[in-house]
């Protein structure tokens, strides 16, 4: 089980995936690293989860006061567990939404809602092609124009053009804030 650790939800418990679907829940120090760097940006925030996973990352966002999460999940369980947090901890679905289906294609088509403040990218570490999918993201309108998107992804991973890197271990958030650029 992963703990919530703070907000609204702080204390509640998210089932860990299981360990034959290979997937790596964010970890509580980088969780916690994110939340503080970026807190400020989390209150009213619209917030897209891609790739999903156990939902942690978003689920803690809503927990912290964004408000409105769109988690995409690619395995259908790991989306059904998601929505049923979300209904057992009573959220509204107009503050949070699940979606089931290849984040590649998802984002490879024109966002059809307001783009969101904040995009959490956590692909499989070295099984993605980040930067046409970070350009996908910005150019069919899913980053806000002056949104923030971070990806979680291995240190062995190339680094990604103009975005800063954040070494925690094994793992990094690459960032790309669009209100220093803009």
């Amino acid at each position: 089980m992963i703990r919530m650790s703070a907000g609204k939800f702080r204390g509640r418990k998210v089932p860990s995936p299981p360990t034959s679907l290979a997937i790596r829940p964010t970890t509580s120090l980088m969780r916690e690293s994110f939340f503080s760097r970026f807190q400020h940006r989390i209150g009213n925030a619209r917030f897209l989860d891609l790739f999903a996973g156990s939902g942690i990352m978003g689920l803690e966002a809503l927990s912290r006061g964004a408000v409105c999460l769109l988690a995409v999940e690619m395995r259908p369980v790991q989306r059904r567990t998601i929505q049923s947090l979300l209904l057992e901890w009573g959220v509204p679905q107009d503050e949070a939404r699940t979606l089931c289906g290849d984040v590649l294609k998802i984002t490879g088509k024109p966002c059809r809602e307001a783009p969101f403040d904040i995009v959490f990218l956590d692909p499989p570490y070295g099984k993605v092609d980040l930067p046409p999918l970070i350009e996908a993201i910005q150019q069919n309108g899913w980053l806000a124009p002056d949104g923030l998107l971070v990806v979680e992804h291995g240190i062995r991973d190339a680094e990604l053009p103009g975005m800063p890197r954040y070494v925690y271990g094994d793992s990094v958030f690459s960032v790309l804030d669009k209100s220093q650029i803009n």
